[in-house]
């Protein structure tokens, strides 16, 4: 492979392809050294099947929801029912000139109501600042829900990793009385 009149040769290779990969490996290992060093450093633990990721926890991604997110995750516990199209709808409308022109509403169908943000520069941060303020007006309505539905969700966990702890022990008596008779059986031939 030749570069700007500097010709890099690869190792030796069974097909060409293989061959020219080699030769732009080493035109890359000297023209960017730096580069070269970082992106051939050791993956494990990244993609699949390589080492394992860290679970997130809800609370952790919940957490890191926007407004407009957070807003859509919490409207059936507003709306005692699961959402439908329609339900929700944003509108932006730009209002003025200057760094903050642009203004978002929020309205809520079901609940008759409609709710608008302060002045925001972008229309995604105007669609934002509605979704933060119909979030502090119904703070009421959904944070019991939420709290409700949290508590049952770490019920049913709780029942759930009991009744595998059953069963698993119910397995291992099963096991061990299994592996106890087959015992006794070679006793008595024996």
């Amino acid at each position: 492979m030749t570069i700007e009149g500097t010709t890099y040769t690869g190792n030796r290779h069974a097909s060409k392809r293989g061959a020219e990969h080699e030769a732009a490996k080493v035109a890359l290992k000297e023209m960017f050294p730096d580069e070269f060093a970082m992106a051939s450093q050791d993956m494990s633990g990244y993609g699949k099947g390589k080492g394992r990721g860290k679970k997130r926890r809800a609370e952790e991604a919940e957490a890191n929801l926007n407004p407009k997110s957070k807003l859509n995750h919490v409207l059936p516990f507003i709306l005692d029912r699961g959402p439908v199209k329609g339900d929700l709808t944003f509108e932006v409308t730009e209002d003025g000139e200057g760094n903050a022109k642009y203004v978002g509403t929020c309205e809520i169908k079901e609940l008759g109501r409609t709710f608008s943000g302060e002045p925001q520069a972008s229309k995604k941060a105007a669609e934002d600042a509605a979704a933060t303020a119909a979030l502090d007006e119904l703070k009421e309505k959904y944070e019991p829900a939420l709290a409700e539905h949290k508590e049952k969700k770490q019920r049913l966990k709780r029942e759930s990793l009991t009744a595998l702890k059953e069963r698993h022990a119910e397995k291992l008596a099963e096991k061990k009385a299994a592996e106890e008779g087959e015992a006794g059986e070679a006793k008595e031939e024996a």
